[in-house]
Protein backbone atom coordinates (compact mmCIF):
# COMPACT_ATOMS: atom_id res chain seq x y z
CA UNK A 1 0.00 0.00 0.00
CA UNK A 2 1.28 3.46 -0.96
CA UNK A 3 0.46 6.89 0.45
CA UNK A 4 0.03 9.93 -1.80
CA UNK A 5 -1.19 13.52 -1.68
CA UNK A 6 -3.71 14.48 -4.36
CA UNK A 7 -5.53 17.66 -5.26
CA UNK A 8 -9.01 17.08 -6.65
CA UNK A 9 -9.65 20.46 -8.26
CA UNK A 10 -12.85 22.45 -8.45
CA UNK A 11 -13.89 22.47 -12.12
CA UNK A 12 -16.96 23.56 -14.04
CA UNK A 13 -19.26 20.68 -14.88
CA UNK A 14 -18.59 21.21 -18.61
CA UNK A 15 -14.84 20.96 -18.17
CA UNK A 16 -15.11 17.99 -15.82
CA UNK A 17 -17.22 16.04 -18.30
CA UNK A 18 -14.89 16.93 -21.18
CA UNK A 19 -11.86 15.66 -19.25
CA UNK A 20 -13.68 12.52 -18.18
CA UNK A 21 -14.74 11.74 -21.75
CA UNK A 22 -11.09 11.74 -22.81
CA UNK A 23 -10.01 9.67 -19.80
CA UNK A 24 -12.77 7.11 -20.29
CA UNK A 25 -11.47 6.35 -23.78
CA UNK A 26 -7.73 6.81 -23.38
CA UNK A 27 -7.03 6.03 -19.73
CA UNK A 28 -9.79 3.56 -18.82
CA UNK A 29 -7.83 1.82 -16.05
CA UNK A 30 -7.37 4.93 -13.92
CA UNK A 31 -10.64 6.49 -15.05
CA UNK A 32 -12.41 3.73 -13.13
CA UNK A 33 -10.26 4.17 -10.03
CA UNK A 34 -9.81 7.90 -9.48
CA UNK A 35 -11.30 11.28 -10.45
CA UNK A 36 -9.32 13.98 -12.30
CA UNK A 37 -6.53 15.13 -10.01
CA UNK A 38 -3.05 16.55 -9.56
CA UNK A 39 -0.48 14.50 -7.64
CA UNK A 40 1.60 16.52 -5.17
CA UNK A 41 3.27 13.62 -3.34
CA UNK A 42 3.93 10.45 -5.29
CA UNK A 43 3.65 6.93 -3.82
CA UNK A 44 5.40 6.64 -0.46
CA UNK A 45 5.78 3.34 1.36
CA UNK A 46 8.41 4.22 3.96
CA UNK A 47 6.30 6.34 6.34
CA UNK A 48 3.53 5.29 8.72
CA UNK A 49 0.11 6.65 7.78
CA UNK A 50 -0.29 8.65 11.00
CA UNK A 51 3.06 10.37 10.58
CA UNK A 52 2.40 10.99 6.89
CA UNK A 53 -0.95 12.68 7.60
CA UNK A 54 0.49 14.74 10.46
CA UNK A 55 3.37 15.95 8.29
CA UNK A 56 1.09 17.05 5.44
CA UNK A 57 -1.21 18.91 7.83
CA UNK A 58 1.77 20.68 9.40
CA UNK A 59 3.26 21.67 6.06
CA UNK A 60 -0.01 23.14 4.74
CA UNK A 61 -0.98 25.25 7.76
CA UNK A 62 -0.21 28.52 5.97
CA UNK A 63 -0.83 27.47 2.38
CA UNK A 64 -3.58 29.32 0.52
CA UNK A 65 -5.93 27.94 -2.09
CA UNK A 66 -5.06 28.93 -5.64
CA UNK A 67 -6.44 28.97 -9.16
CA UNK A 68 -5.00 27.50 -12.32
CA UNK A 69 -5.73 27.38 -16.04
CA UNK A 70 -4.94 24.36 -18.22
CA UNK A 71 -4.23 25.39 -21.79
CA UNK A 72 -1.92 22.72 -23.15
CA UNK A 73 -1.56 18.95 -23.53
CA UNK A 74 2.00 17.58 -23.33
CA UNK A 75 3.60 14.15 -23.65
CA UNK A 76 5.46 12.41 -20.84
CA UNK A 77 7.31 9.09 -20.73
CA UNK A 78 6.09 7.15 -17.69
CA UNK A 79 9.05 6.45 -15.40
CA UNK A 80 7.51 3.24 -14.06
CA UNK A 81 6.05 1.56 -17.17
CA UNK A 82 6.64 1.43 -20.92
CA UNK A 83 3.68 3.77 -21.49
CA UNK A 84 3.66 7.30 -22.80
CA UNK A 85 1.20 9.67 -21.10
CA UNK A 86 -0.74 12.77 -22.09
CA UNK A 87 -0.83 15.49 -19.45
CA UNK A 88 -2.88 18.66 -19.22
CA UNK A 89 -0.38 21.16 -17.81
CA UNK A 90 -1.17 24.51 -16.17
CA UNK A 91 -0.05 27.83 -17.59
CA UNK A 92 -1.49 30.01 -14.85
CA UNK A 93 -0.96 28.39 -11.45
CA UNK A 94 2.23 26.53 -12.32
CA UNK A 95 4.28 28.20 -9.59
CA UNK A 96 1.93 27.39 -6.65
CA UNK A 97 1.91 23.73 -7.64
CA UNK A 98 5.72 23.56 -7.72
CA UNK A 99 6.15 25.43 -4.43
CA UNK A 100 3.55 23.29 -2.70
CA UNK A 101 5.17 20.10 -4.00
CA UNK A 102 8.58 21.23 -2.74
CA UNK A 103 7.16 22.18 0.65
CA UNK A 104 5.50 18.80 1.16
CA UNK A 105 8.75 16.99 0.40
CA UNK A 106 10.58 18.58 3.32
CA UNK A 107 11.31 16.77 6.60
CA UNK A 108 10.39 13.08 6.72
CA UNK A 109 9.57 12.98 3.00
CA UNK A 110 12.89 14.48 1.88
CA UNK A 111 14.43 11.07 1.17
CA UNK A 112 11.40 10.07 -0.93
CA UNK A 113 11.93 12.91 -3.44
CA UNK A 114 13.06 11.64 -6.85
CA UNK A 115 15.58 14.22 -7.99
CA UNK A 116 16.09 12.30 -11.23
CA UNK A 117 12.46 12.97 -12.20
CA UNK A 118 11.58 16.67 -12.64
CA UNK A 119 8.19 17.60 -11.21
CA UNK A 120 5.70 18.69 -13.85
CA UNK A 121 2.31 19.76 -12.43
CA UNK A 122 -0.24 17.89 -14.47
CA UNK A 123 -3.58 16.20 -14.81
CA UNK A 124 -3.22 12.88 -16.61
CA UNK A 125 -5.83 12.22 -19.30
CA UNK A 126 -4.39 9.48 -21.52
CA UNK A 127 -1.77 6.78 -21.75
CA UNK A 128 -0.69 4.23 -24.35
CA UNK A 129 2.16 1.94 -25.23
CA UNK A 130 2.45 3.67 -28.59
CA UNK A 131 3.89 7.20 -28.19
CA UNK A 132 2.58 8.17 -31.64
CA UNK A 133 -0.97 7.48 -30.48
CA UNK A 134 -0.42 9.79 -27.51
CA UNK A 135 1.06 12.44 -29.78
CA UNK A 136 -2.11 12.29 -31.89
CA UNK A 137 -4.30 12.70 -28.80
CA UNK A 138 -2.24 15.66 -27.56
CA UNK A 139 -2.36 17.36 -30.95
CA UNK A 140 -6.14 16.89 -31.11
CA UNK A 141 -6.58 18.42 -27.66
CA UNK A 142 -4.26 21.32 -28.43
CA UNK A 143 -6.04 22.05 -31.70
CA UNK A 144 -9.13 22.93 -29.67
CA UNK A 145 -7.34 25.83 -27.95
CA UNK A 146 -8.94 24.95 -24.61
CA UNK A 147 -8.67 26.97 -21.40
CA UNK A 148 -9.79 24.93 -18.42
CA UNK A 149 -9.99 27.09 -15.33
CA UNK A 150 -10.07 25.53 -11.88
CA UNK A 151 -9.15 25.97 -8.27
CA UNK A 152 -7.33 23.91 -5.64
CA UNK A 153 -9.10 24.29 -2.30
CA UNK A 154 -8.25 20.99 -0.61
CA UNK A 155 -5.60 18.31 -0.51
CA UNK A 156 -6.42 14.65 0.05
CA UNK A 157 -4.04 12.22 1.69
CA UNK A 158 -4.86 8.83 0.22
CA UNK A 159 -3.72 5.25 0.17
CA UNK A 160 -3.54 3.25 -3.02
CA UNK A 161 -3.25 -0.53 -3.25
CA UNK A 162 -3.17 -0.88 -7.03
CA UNK A 163 -6.93 -1.20 -7.44
CA UNK A 164 -8.47 1.29 -5.02
CA UNK A 165 -7.85 4.82 -3.77
CA UNK A 166 -9.16 5.83 -0.36
CA UNK A 167 -8.85 9.17 1.43
CA UNK A 168 -7.30 8.91 4.90
CA UNK A 169 -7.09 12.63 5.63
CA UNK A 170 -7.92 16.00 4.10
CA UNK A 171 -6.75 19.57 4.57
CA UNK A 172 -8.63 22.69 3.50
CA UNK A 173 -6.29 25.35 2.18
CA UNK A 174 -6.72 28.88 3.48
CA UNK A 175 -8.71 31.42 1.52
CA UNK A 176 -6.67 34.11 -0.21
CA UNK A 177 -8.31 37.53 -0.02
CA UNK A 178 -6.13 39.30 -2.54
CA UNK A 179 -7.03 40.99 -5.80
CA UNK A 180 -7.28 39.94 -9.41
CA UNK A 181 -5.61 36.68 -10.34
CA UNK A 182 -5.65 35.16 -6.87
CA UNK A 183 -7.37 32.17 -5.42
CA UNK A 184 -10.94 33.28 -5.95
CA UNK A 185 -10.96 32.66 -9.67
CA UNK A 186 -14.04 32.61 -11.83
CA UNK A 187 -15.60 29.28 -12.61
CA UNK A 188 -18.75 30.74 -14.13
CA UNK A 189 -17.36 30.70 -17.68
CA UNK A 190 -18.62 27.30 -18.83
CA UNK A 191 -17.40 26.82 -22.35
CA UNK A 192 -19.68 25.03 -24.79
CA UNK A 193 -17.74 22.08 -26.15
CA UNK A 194 -20.45 20.01 -27.79
CA UNK A 195 -18.73 17.53 -30.05
CA UNK A 196 -15.21 18.23 -28.76
CA UNK A 197 -15.01 15.16 -26.54
CA UNK A 198 -16.18 12.92 -29.38
CA UNK A 199 -13.56 14.47 -31.65
CA UNK A 200 -10.88 13.47 -29.16
CA UNK A 201 -12.37 9.98 -28.78
CA UNK A 202 -12.33 9.49 -32.51
CA UNK A 203 -8.61 10.26 -32.60
CA UNK A 204 -7.02 6.85 -31.78
CA UNK A 205 -9.07 10.66 -29.34
CA UNK A 206 -1.94 33.07 -9.89
CA UNK A 207 -1.86 31.66 -6.75
CA UNK A 208 -0.28 32.93 -3.59
CA UNK A 209 1.71 30.89 -1.14
CA UNK A 210 2.76 31.59 2.45
CA UNK A 211 6.29 30.87 3.61
CA UNK A 212 6.22 33.01 6.70
CA UNK A 213 8.55 32.41 9.62
CA UNK A 214 5.61 31.19 11.69
CA UNK A 215 5.04 28.17 9.43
Amino acid sequence: MSLLVLAYPVLSSTDYQWIQAIRATHDPQYYKIIAPHFTLVFPVETLAQERFVAHIKQQTRCVHSFRFVLRCAVLNKDAFTADTQVFLAPDEGYSPFVKLHDRLYLGPLATALRLDLPFIPHMGVARAGDPHACKCIAETVNAQDCAIEGRVNTLDMVWYDGTRVETVGQVHLGEWRGGVGTAGGNLQQDRVRSGNASRVRSCVSCGHYCLSEQC
